[in-house]
């Protein structure tokens, strides 16, 4: 009984994730192939705002002060994360916490 709680924490997490498609926008995927542009990539998480699937080109360029962005499946930039810059007001629509990594390096 007391795996219960944890059990029920890990199905809802699961279940929210659900609508996320694994499958990246061809945009995405061309900058996934593109080895110039890939190199420093690390990660690609996602998230559903407003209905859309959004992403997050994680390159871990803010734990040196540079930037990190968010974009469309179109690959428009929506917003961005940084190091040590003042964070931008579009940064409240993407909490933190709801990244779903669908790609990793």
């Amino acid at each position: 009984m007391k795996y219960l709680p944890i059990l029920s924490i890990v199905v809802l997490l699961a279940c929210n994730n659900d609508e996320i498609n694994q499958t990246l926008p061809d945009c995405i995927s061309e900058i996934v192939s593109d080895s110039l542009t890939s190199e420093n990539l690390m990660t690609i998480q996602s998230q559903i705002v407003d209905d859309e699937q959004v992403y997050w080109l994680n390159t871990n360029a803010v734990s040196y002060d540079g930037a990190e962005f968010i974009v469309s499946a179109s690959c428009d930039t929506l917003c961005f994360y940084c190091g040590f810059c003042i964070e931008p007001e579009c940064l409240e629509d993407y909490p933190i916490g709801d990244w779903v990594i669908i790609w990793e390096r």
